[in-house]
């Protein structure tokens, strides 16, 4: 018991002495200035140095001019802010409002990501800054402004400057999901990204898991490797393009590309690509983990070659190279639907000796599969 209350104090102690030494913050005022203004008052806001605050929406009037932001100089020579910005101040700081008379308008369109228009007032015919962009979009990089939606009108960067001789519509523009610059590839979400490419060589050591309706984009001379295959179960779907490579293995019970242990494949189309798949032990190569049907899988294009584990055990038994995985004994699985046109599908019991299919009848599916 003695011991126990001890222990118990030296942590109270500890986490006192802790809770002493933080730095504690540290308040700051951020004042605002009509600077010539002709009506309106707005109080100080309050903050902390070095942490983020929205500034107070602006409030004063200048009778015949319009406001276009904020200037820590009265005379617009600092720094600019804009209303209700989101900043951070290390000291107590004073913002002047300012205003032009001779004005155009900037809007600032998102093009597909969350969140509200939002605008600039900026002097006709002299060159600003633009503001800089408050727009994100998950599994996304923004790479600018445009005069066209599709990219095809003016390109600005990011508060990059401008010259406004008419109102001007500028939208976000928008790049696909880099796998090389994910911190965390074990998940393709449609809500991350829907399109997923490479820019250079990429190994993936966790098991990816596909959400929703994802494309894989295999750049010509690139190569993804799966270390530990690629999940895509019933009511999600997987497409892939491109001329580069594909290198994935399933885990134990795990298809290469498909479903998990006791779980069904979803749909998957390959459009393009070199696809070299293998399923873990008992599963199919594209297809079902063991005790799982295959799904609709279609192949329009591209060399694949998908086959089921490398196992010792009875081939009447194992998964397919493209279908169903391992039975479990009274288990009836479906090998799924398999489509193929545009290129020739062969088929081996051992990986040697492929065999090109007749016609279109892939009701008997084979351990190993290859269509090129």
């Amino acid at each position: 018991m003695k011991k126990a209350l001890s222990l118990l104090l030296t942590a109270f102690l500890l986490v006192s002495l802790f809770i002493s030494c933080a730095e504690p913050k540290v308040e700051i005022t951020i004042s605002f200035n009509g600077n010539g203004s002709t009506s309106g008052e707005m109080a100080d806001l309050k903050a902390y140095k070095g942490e983020d605050v929205e500034l107070t929406k602006n409030v004063f009037v200048n009778e015949g001019n319009i406001f276009t932001g904020w200037n820590t100089e009265s005379d617009e020579s600092g720094d600019w802010y804009y209303d209700t910005d989101t900043v951070r101040f290390e000291e107590n700081t004073t913002l002047y409002a300012q205003w032009y008379d001779d004005v155009e308008l900037i809007i600032f369109d998102s093009n597909g990501a969350p969140g509200m228009e939002y605008i600039q007032w900026v002097k006709k015919d002299v060159e600003t800054a633009l503001r800089p962009n408050k727009y994100t979009k998950k599994g996304y990089l923004f790479t600018g402004w445009n005069t066209k939606r599709d990219g095809t009108g003016d390109h600005y960067d990011d508060k990059a400057s401008i010259e406004a001789l008419d109102k001007v519509i500028l939208y976000a523009q928008w790049t696909i999901v880099d796998l090389a610059t994910l911190d965390d590839n074990t998940r393709w979400d449609q809500s991350i990204g829907k399109v997923f490419s490479l820019s250079k060589d990429v190994t993936i050591s966790d098991r990816v898991e596909v959400t929703g309706n994802v494309t894989l984009i295999l750049p010509e001379g690139m190569t993804l490797t799966a270390s530990c295959g690629i999940t895509v179960t019933e009511g999600n779907s997987l497409t892939i393009e491109g001329s580069g490579k594909l290198n994935a293995t399933g885990l134990l019970y795990h298809a290469g590309i498909g479903g998990c242990e006791e779980e069904n494949c979803g749909d998957i189309t390959i459009k393009g690509g070199i696809i070299n798949v293998s399923g873990g032990c008992g599963a199919a190569g594209i297809g079902g983990g063991v005790a799982g049907s295959g799904g609709n899988v279609t192949i329009t294009g591209g060399s694949v070659l998908a086959v089921a584990d490398q196992s010792d055990l009875d081939p009447s038994v194992i998964g397919t190279g493209i279908g169903r995985g391992l039975a479990y004994e009274g288990q009836e699985l479906s090998d799924g639907n398999l489509t193929v046109s545009n290129v020739t599908l062969s088929h081996s019991d051992d990986g040697t000796n492929y065999i090109n299919y007749e016609g279109t009848d892939y009701s008997t599916r084979y351990r190993c599969m290859k269509a090129e």
